[in-house]
């Protein structure tokens, strides 16, 4: 089961595309929890709660909590991310564009 994300770069105009071809139980198990916590936390801590998880999902060096805020649009960026943490727990079928 992969999970993808796609960002487009506000600076050149190319969209980015991070790719985690296996995600561990252990990784569901930590999205499963962020779930959970976030029913106890405030939007500000939702929101980064959820770039931390993502960013640490993807292990790459280009994908940092700076470059998902500069480049996420404000309109769809939860979405994204949300369905990003979707994919991981084997939820809905969301491509990381924020689509289902």
């Amino acid at each position: 089961m992969g999970v993808r994300l796609e960002i487009t770069d506000r600076e050149t105009g190319k969209t980015a595309v991070f790719k985690k071809e296996f995600v561990s139980f252990r990784k569901t198990r930590e999205a499963m929890k962020l779930q959970v916590d976030i029913q106890e936390m405030n939007e500000l801590e939702t929101f980064d709660a959820m770039i931390d998880f993502v960013v640490d999902l993807f292990e790459d060096k280009d994908l940092t909590p700076d470059y998902i805020l500069d480049n996420l649009p404000s309109e769809s960026g939860m979405d994204i991310l949300t369905g990003v943490l979707e994919q991981v727990m084997g939820v809905g079928k969301d491509d990381g564009t924020g689509k289902k």
